[in-house]
């Protein structure tokens, strides 16, 4: 017997995760480069001679920033697998979760956009070559922000 069968638990959860693609690029602001490429069906497993990516810089202007289209609203959150970082060691970006497109391109306080039920707008750090998952919230498109 291993440990994981030794151990006594409360509850098992049925549920199995799965992991969608998004289906468009609603919005890109600033430097963003090849977007689409967060379309395309790729393994979930980031390499040290990644090709195909999708770059955020913020080069002084207003922040790089692309929403993507899930094209359904969905319970759930996001995954990012980051490559290769330059400049700041820990990047934060922005994360805002929305039904609608509006709803994700709204700060809290704006257009009754709130925390209160699920935090839908919150900032993250994110790490060179890691793979990490944020949110759990109902949301159709999703705006990932590059602040630093």
């Amino acid at each position: 017997m291993n440990i994981i069968d030794s151990i006594r638990y409360s509850k098992t959860d049925p549920r199995c995760i799965r992991y969608l693609f998004p289906k468009a690029v609603s919005l890109t602001q600033g430097n963003v480069s090849d977007p689409e490429n967060l379309l395309k069906e790729l393994p979930l497993q980031i390499g040290l001679s990644e090709s195909v990516l999708c770059e955020l810089k913020n080069d002084g202007g207003e922040n790089a920033a692309v929403v993507l289209d899930y094209g359904v609203e969905l319970c759930g959150g996001l995954r990012l697998l980051t490559g290769f970082i330059t400049g700041e060691k820990y990047p934060l970006v922005r994360l805002t979760f929305g039904e609608s497109l509006s709803e994700a391109m709204s700060s809290v306080g704006e257009k009754n956009a709130t925390n209160e039920h699920s935090i839908r707008d919150f900032t993250v750090p994110l790490s060179f070559l890691s793979d990490m998952q944020f949110g759990n919230t109902g949301f159709r498109f999703v705006k990932i922000e590059l602040l630093t």
